[in-house]
């Protein structure tokens, strides 16, 4: 009789806070006052009850007293209990997007069931994981579930749940593109539904087979199933609305895409649009802007087009949603290549790939503060391992401390005994000395194992200090690379994307020289990938120690000849004079690819920023037991401050030549990396204005 009138109570505290209206934080605050009056802890019923009447109303409010519930469930440890409290913590999971975890519980709240034969409570279990799995796209699974818990249902004639899950497998099949077995379940709903005289639930049902229809293409069919679903529905029921524009948009999709009916679909988006802002759905709103403005761009609107898309541009701006301002952009760009503007359609392609590329960048830096908060963590586990081991070391020699104390009072014990008793207790002090001694050896074992406790907490130590600074060294070496590839690769696609497409679309309307001008940017763009790509994997191979240095007998003569092959074309465009003057059996010890990629990277910059007409010099002088290797040009120089950045990859230092050749930087650093490999040094002397001289040594043969 006492929870009787406790639960009444806590259902007029309900009413009388707000209940009618919204449960705010305040009436929450005032029933779980009432709340108290029971002692719940007396009772799982009491918590099951309270928890299963806030779940329709407001989900945050159950997560108090499934946190009571675990409480009592330590009170109470039966099965029961504890399988209630994994179900009802999985559905809190559940709510608050925790899926994964949630999905734990549920399992545990499965096998608990089971184990009672609480069929009932496991048809729910079994309902709740089908939901799951669904989320989880693993839809032959959610399929297996729903099965399970329709047995049971059908069991106990509870039809309304049979509804549910009828809709949950033709939702599954329709996912597995199991479309007969779909329409099929979709049928029992509806006709399941006209028995319950469940107008919503038969709804549900006609919009199911419609999307079903839509997706065989069976256009008309679909149209009308949601016409007739729509009829199912009353718009003053507040419940019913969220259906009512769902359909409407389908309907707009079909009037859009599939039947040309466009003035039709914008009515109907209209309507969408008005409830969105009703609700305060900004998402909504977005879209239903989107659709408005594709369906007034097939009516050639144009004007109306756009200001629907800035209109939804500047909301999802606003608001903070980076997929929604992507969608934007994107049907910016389809709407100008529906009406054949392709000047703005290229616009609008490259602001939507730039935004793009913006999104991925901040996903790279999030996955690597991901990355570091990782291995912070693990940093602070095995510190905390290491300090649990230091106070174990502690509390050993605590021990050792208190078996030393023990020790001298024995013997004091014992001198005093042989004192009093010198002759009858000999016998005894032998004894006690024997005592004495093992406990001693006892001892030793014990420093002796301390000792070796410490020699391995000194060398783990150090293993972690080298295992951090290689981490650095790896962070340092990833954040180069994404460098390099952000900033240098993404500009020559641009142009390759850009102009391929201008010439896919308007091939057969340019001129030959407009063509003839867009295929030599083109070739450029490539050519600067090829280059850059080609750094880029003798830098990394270099890195990751994948280049096998092969140091040999060679002729710098015949090397050189070989490069000759690759910079002449180059230089003849510029009208450059190359002279080439290494004598034949200069005989040196160097490995051959990488000695070539050198010369051939060294006189090509030389080409690139000398002017036409301009002359390039390549020659060697023996000094020593060393061969020295110039590469000079009279081009337009560097400062001296340009000059201590071009070995640095971190620098960012880039330069155009003077045909506005484009370059990464990185070639210079690869040549430093090579003739390091041979135990030489890459200098370069330069003045702007005045050209540059780039030389470097290597050991004679």
């Amino acid at each position: 009789m006492k929870r009787v009138i406790a639960l009444f109570c806590v259902a007029l505290g309900f009413v009388a806070s707000g209940y009618g209206k919204q449960l705010n934080k305040d009436s929450l605050s005032i029933i779980r006052q009432y709340v108290s009056v029971v002692e719940l802890t007396d009772a799982l019923d009491d918590y099951l009850k309270i928890i299963q009447h806030f779940k329709p109303v407001y989900v945050d409010s159950i997560s108090y007293y499934v946190d009571k519930l675990e409480q009592y469930t330590k009170l109470d440890t039966s099965m029961r209990s504890k399988a209630h409290f994994a179900f009802e913590k999985g559905y809190v999971l559940f709510k608050k997007n925790e899926l994964k975890e949630g999905h734990k519980h549920f399992l545990e709240a499965e096998e608990l069931f089971a184990k009672l034969n609480d069929t009932l409570n496991l048809a729910w279990t079994y309902k709740r994981l089908a939901v799951d799995y669904f989320y989880m796209a693993q839809y032959d699974k959610a399929v297996d579930y729903s099965m399970r818990a329709l047995k049971i249902y059908e069991e106990r004639k509870m039809y309304s749940d049979v509804s549910d899950i009828y809709s949950y497998l033709d939702n599954c099949y329709k996912r597995l593109w199991q479309y007969d077995l779909a329409l099929e379940y979709a049928q029992k709903n509806i006709d399941l539904a006209k028995e319950l005289k469940d107008t919503a639930k038969i709804g549900v049902g006609y919009t199911s087979m419609a999307s079903i229809k839509l997706n065989q293409k069976k256009i008309e069919e679909a149209e009308e199933y949601y016409i007739k679903a729509l009829e199912c529905y009353d718009s003053n029921v507040p419940a019913h609305e969220s259906h009512i524009v769902s359909i409407k948009i389908n309907l707009s999709i079909i009037y859009t895409d599939h039947q040309g009916k466009h003035e039709k679909a914008i009515k109907l988006i209209r309507e969408a649009l008005k409830y969105y802002k009703k609700q305060k759905d900004v998402r909504g709103q977005i879209y239903s802007f989107i659709d408005l403005s594709g369906a007034e761009n097939k009516l050639k609107h144009y004007k109306k087009s756009n200001a629907y898309l800035d209109e939804a541009l500047e909301l999802a701006k606003k608001k903070g949603l980076p997929n929604a301002v992507l969608t934007i952009l994107n049907q910016k760009h389809v709407n100008s290549k529906e009406r054949n503007d392709f000047k703005t359609a290229y616009e609008n392609y490259y602001s939507y790939t730039e935004y793009r590329d913006s999104m991925l960048t901040i996903d790279k830096n999030r996955i690597a503060t991901e990355l570091k908060e990782k291995y912070e963590s693990e940093k602070k586990e095995k510190e905390i391992a290491l300090l649990k081991s230091e106070k174990e070391l502690q509390d050993l020699k605590m021990k050792q401390h208190r078996i030393g104390v023990v020790g001298l009072v024995v013997l004091a014990v014992g001198l005093l005994v042989i004192l009093l008793f010198i002759y009858s207790r000999n016998r005894e002090r032998k004894k006690m000395n024997d005592i004495l001694a093992r406990k001693n050896e006892h001892i030793e074992q014990h420093n002796q194992k301390i000792s070796e406790m410490n020699t391995q907490y000194r060398k783990l130590n150090k293993e972690l200090t080298i295992s951090e600074e290689k981490l650095k060294e790896i962070n340092a070496s990833k954040d180069k690379f994404f460098s390099i590839i952000a900033h240098d690769l993404k500009n020559p696609f641009h142009t390759i994307l850009g102009f391929s497409f201008l010439l896919q679309q308007n091939g057969l309307e340019l001129s030959n020289d407009e063509v003839k001008n867009y295929s030599l940017d083109i070739y450029r763009a490539t050519n600067q990938v090829y280059r850059l790509l080609e750094n880029l994997l003798n830098w990394a191979s270099s890195q990751t120690g994948r280049i096998e240095y092969n140091p040999q007998e060679l002729d710098l003569f015949d090397v050189v000849d070989e490069v000759k092959n690759a910079i002449e074309p180059i230089a003849e465009k510029k009208d450059i004079n190359l002279k080439w003057n290494i004598e034949p059996d200069v005989m040196i010890k160097a490995d051959d690819n990488m000695l070539a990629a050198v010369i051939r990277n060294l006189m090509s910059n030389a080409v690139k920023f000398t002017e036409e007409k301009g002359t390039v010099e390549l020659w060697s002088e023996k000094r020593g037991n060393e061969i020295l290797v110039f590469v000079k040009d009279n081009g337009v120089g560097m400062s001296e401050e340009d000059a201590q950045k071009i070995f640095m990859i971190d620098s960012k230092f880039r330069r155009e030549g003077t045909n506005d050749e484009t370059g990464s930087g990185l070639g210079l650093i690869v040549c430093k990396e090579f003739i390091n490999k041979h135990n030489g040094v890459l200098k370069v002397e330069s003045k702007e204005g005045e050209g540059s001289k780039f030389w470097f040594n290597l050991p004679s043969a």
